[in-house]
């Protein structure tokens, strides 16, 4: 039962709550504000970044505009822009189209974007550690 319990010491009334059992605190206790919300920028960054320096990356080699690159795969400068700066996601179909306008193959550009992910994550790591030097790397 949620409700408070109400117990009589003598002529004081104590009022009693329940609680409920503590939560397991988070891994970033102790970080101050905005540092905390540097983080979370960072980890919703993440998640398209790494698509997006991939994208852009073998458009560069190819030496083309963002616009070049749009026409060709058939989508707006904007979606292209969006895609190149993390903010949004393209469909797996637009990647294939993508991939095609740019005359390379899914698989390549896949195995790229995981190199990408993962030199990213490592920066990310570097600068976690630099905020909350309590925390330690452990490496597999």
């Amino acid at each position: 039962m949620k409700a408070d319990a109400i117990a009589r010491e003598g002529d004081l009334r104590v009022k009693k709550k329940e609680q409920n059992p503590p939560l397991a605190q988070p891994a970033n206790v102790g970080v101050p504000p905005e540092k905390k919300t540097l983080i979370v920028k960072r980890d919703r960054k993440l998640k398209y970044s790494f698509i997006g320096k991939t994208i852009n990356e073998f458009r560069e080699k190819r030496g083309w505009s963002q616009g070049q690159l749009a026409e060709a795969a058939q989508l707006t400068q904007a979606q292209l822009s969006n895609y190149e700066n993390g903010k949004t996601l393209p469909t797996s179909d637009m990647l294939f189209e993508i991939c095609e306008a740019l005359e390379i193959d899914p698989v390549d550009f896949t195995a790229r974007s995981l190199e990408i992910k993962k030199e990213i994550i490592e920066q990310e790591s570097s600068l976690i550690l630099e905020i909350t030097p309590e925390l330690e790397l452990i490496e597999d």
